[in-house]
């Protein structure tokens, strides 16, 4: 397993090849994923926490540096909201 940042670069081109060559098919998981992510009961860090251990368990290296990267930002967002409180 490499470090963080190649696993995402690799990933992200991964996912463009897909993209290129099966486009209905990364619109209907894009699809899925905006529905997954709209508000309702739970908040954007559990989903993301419940997305990661998904992607754990598929052993999906892409996937899990997609959303390790996804809590990070929600981590720095909340720090910047209460350095601005403060």
């Amino acid at each position: 397993m490499g470090n963080f940042e190649e696993i995402n670069k690799r990933a992200q081109k991964n996912t463009g090849r897909i993209q290129e060559e099966q486009p209905d098919f990364m619109r209907a998981f894009k699809k899925l994923q905006q529905e997954g992510y709209k508000a309702n009961a739970l908040d954007e860090k559990t989903k993301e926490y419940v997305a990661l251990t998904y992607a754990i368990a598929d052993k999906c290296e892409g996937c899990i540096g997609n959303h390790v990267k996804n809590l990070l930002n929600l981590v720095q967002r909340v720090k910047k909201s209460v350095i601005s409180l403060r």
